[in-house]
């Protein structure tokens, strides 16, 4: 269930996410494993992973290799899609949700533009509220690369009365503009709730 929750949750980004390429991460900063290639109006889609590395706005973190999951599969990795024309990533996500009991999902888009993200995540907190059986939201100050910008901290119920709290934020750093979305089973109060190698990316008040 876990998951399936993180699947939908990117794959709604993506789904909003037109296909174009803004600034993103080359992809010669990191060496990655092909998980699946698809093909799309005869253009090749590649699903990429590396489970020790990632880069954000070209810069490189490291992934937590600790893992209490019974499968392996379940463990932290970083995950991004790519067109076979890509020279770039144009998203990326953490997904460390089923590896411990703490677990989170971390993801991010690319955008043209601020206003652009900015607009992403207006409409994506529109749409999750729709799906919730109940919510409470509140807006906060979100700290990006040592930058501050304006974000919605969501406590929430789902389908099979799940509870789940989400940080929904944007941002921009050097060239880079972007969404990010944080989603964790733990209570979220403040910054200290945030995983010690996420907090230079992401922290709160």
């Amino acid at each position: 269930m876990k998951q399936l929750l993180v699947t939908i949750s990117l794959f709604c980004c993506i789904s909003c996410f037109a296909q174009r390429f803004p600034p993103g991460d080359s992809l010669s900063l990191l060496t990655y494993d092909t998980v699946r290639v698809e093909t799309e109006n005869g253009v090749k889609r590649f699903e990429l992973e590396n489970k020790r590395q990632f880069s954000f706005c070209s810069q490189l973190y490291n992934i937590p290799q600790y893992c209490n999951a019974s499968d392996v599969e379940n463990c932290c990795k970083y995950s991004t899609n790519i067109y076979e024309i890509q020279k770039v990533t144009s998203l990326g996500s953490i997904n460390c949700l089923n590896a411990f009991p703490n677990g989170y999902d971390l993801t991010w888009i690319y955008t043209e533009s601020i206003s652009a993200a900015k607009m992403m995540v207006e409409n994506y907190s529109t749409q999750l509220e729709k799906q919730w059986i109940s919510f409470k939201k509140r807006i906060i100050k979100c700290h990006i690369l040592n930058k501050e910008f304006p974000g919605y901290l969501y406590e929430s119920i789902g389908n099979g009365n799940i509870k789940l709290y989400r940080i929904l934020t944007y941002g921009s750093f050097k060239q880079y503009n972007f969404s990010l979305d944080y989603l964790t089973m733990s209570k979220l109060t403040d910054s200290n709730d945030i995983p010690t190698n996420l907090k230079e990316i992401i922290s709160f008040e």
